[in-house]
């Protein structure tokens, strides 16, 4: 899309007095590069609904279909995930804190929020939940399988993974520290080979076990280990996995350079509203600053009201003004009373069942570290890290921003709660059961009534929303 001739004469074209003074309008939120204007949000919804949408029916689909879809492969990617990790870690949670923790899950990785909010930026943000909540889901589901099963599997986690890169780039770490012990068991541990069967050739991690009564480790220093752990290596699924991630890489490299010149210029750096924050706002990461973007990742919570949908996003005070450029009303993590679970980090976790292999107790100087709970606390630490970095860069106090990898709070926080939570009979351990169970409802209910705060998509079918309002209303005065 061309830009307004009058746009190259401006001394600089990052200040928006230049706009007004001169009296041209121009696209909020996009990239003016070489005399045109660019869209720099991944481009993974035109491939996942844009593209097959118009080549199904000749038409272009419309925001809230695209952003319905983009929820819908979220809301399936979340039950995957979520089953995946329970059964690749070996838990044995309570069936009906488990079909409660399913059923919030997709409104705590907001999903259901993200469906509402039409705007082009929230798609790419949709899509980025989804595609990170898919990456966990196939990647875990692929150590539980093999053969066919595993490369269709592998294949199917690396195109998760490229179509994340092309959503939010910067998400694809802390997805990707899910699979962190799979990393450690294998440089640190020398895996017993069983005369018959080998660990990566097995159709599932029981079978494993059951062959070779489980891993050993062995002596022998680090290379040792990596030696003797390559010889259990799936190759073909190992091949499969890098020849796609490097043609997807190729093709986002290419992409970038059409565009923008640079194979890793994404055009974040070059869009007009992101350099004034950048020129303008000076982004500093010193302390206060921290505490001020943690603040809002975890505490700003959902407020109720008396009119439908009942629960309205903190708004921003005096005091967010001198950090933030940009403040919106925002929630947190403890907005769903689920992700108060995150506590449980500091306490040691309970054994699983004896078929989690990667439940083996990791070694380092002397001391004993579990697995899970390792893996568990680097995402949260990344889940932070991520939403740090996206206020104080963007220099705007905003839900998708600090809630980035809500998704992945989430899985963690849930994990914790199934690998804790048991009915045990006793008076106090049947109370903590009934404060999860209510937590858990209070979450899905939170979850889904967030599908109602940004408005943005009732604009075109406004009467639905009116209809809405008036029904949780009995004793209104109707005009």
């Amino acid at each position: 899309m061309a830009v307004d001739p009058r746009v190259s004469n401006f001394d600089d074209l990052y200040d928006p007095s230049e706009f007004y003074q001169n009296n041209v309008g121009w696209l909020f939120d996009h990239v003016i590069y070489e005399g045109k204007y660019y869209n720099y949000y991944g481009v993974a919804p035109l491939l996942l609904v844009y593209a097959p949408v118009y080549a199904l029916t000749g038409m272009f689909p419309t925001p809230i279909l695209v952003t319905t879809v983009l929820a819908l492969i979220g809301v399936f990617a979340s039950f995957w995930a979520l089953s995946a990790l329970v059964r690749v870690w070996g838990l044995q949670p309570n069936l009906l804190l488990y079909l409660l923790a399913q059923m919030a899950l997709p409104g705590m990785a907001l999903l259901y929020f993200g469906q509402t909010e039409i705007v082009t930026a929230q798609q790419t943000c949709l899509s980025g939940y989804a595609m990170g909540l898919l990456l966990v889901a196939s990647g875990t589901e692929t150590l539980l399988k093999a053969g066919k099963a595993r490369l269709a599997l592998a294949a199917l986690s690396s195109a998760a993974l490229v179509l994340l890169v092309l959503s939010r780039p910067h998400i694809l770490f802390v997805a990707l520290l899910f699979f962190v012990p799979l990393f450690l068991q294998f440089v640190g541990r020398n895996w017993e080979q069983a005369a018959t069967a080998s660990s990566w050739n097995l159709t599932s991690s029981s079978e494993l076990l059951a062959h070779s009564n489980g891993p050993r480790a062995q002596s022998s220093g680090l290379l040792a280990h990596i030696k003797a752990n390559l010889k259990f290596v799936d190759v073909k699924t190992c091949v499969l996995v890098v020849l796609l991630v490097g043609l997807g890489a190729l093709g986002v490299m290419t992409y970038n350079y059409v565009r923008f010149g640079g194979v890793a210029n994404f055009g974040e750096s070059l869009m007009v509203t992101a350099a004034v924050n950048l020129g303008m706002y000076q982004p500093s990461y010193d302390l206060p600053a921290l505490l001020e973007a943690l603040y809002h990742t975890f505490l700003p919570t959902v407020h109720l009201n008396e009119a439908f949908p009942f629960v309205e996003a903190s708004q921003p005070t005096v005091d967010d003004l001198s950090y933030y450029p940009f403040p919106h009303p925002t929630i947190g993590l403890f907005a769903f009373s689920a992700n108060y679970a995150l506590f449980l980090l500091l306490i040691a976790l309970p054994q699983s069942s004896n078929d989690a292999w990667l439940r083996t107790p990791l070694g380092l100087k002397g001391r004993s570290f579990d697995p899970l709970r390792l893996t568990l606390g680097l995402v949260l630490g990344a889940v932070c890290a991520v939403a740090v970095f996206n206020t104080i860069w963007g220099g705007n106090l905003l839900t998708r921003y600090s809630l980035d990898a809500a998704w992945a709070a989430a899985l963690v926080a849930l994990l914790l709660l199934l690998s804790h939570i048991k009915w045990q009979g006793n008076k106090n351990s049947c109370l903590l059961y009934l404060i999860v169970v209510g937590a858990l409802l209070s979450s899905a209910l939170v979850g889904y009534l967030l599908n109602f705060i940004p408005r943005t998509a009732f604009i075109t079918q406004p009467t639905w929303y009116i209809e809405l309002y008036n029904t949780f209303i009995p004793f209104i005065v109707q005009a």
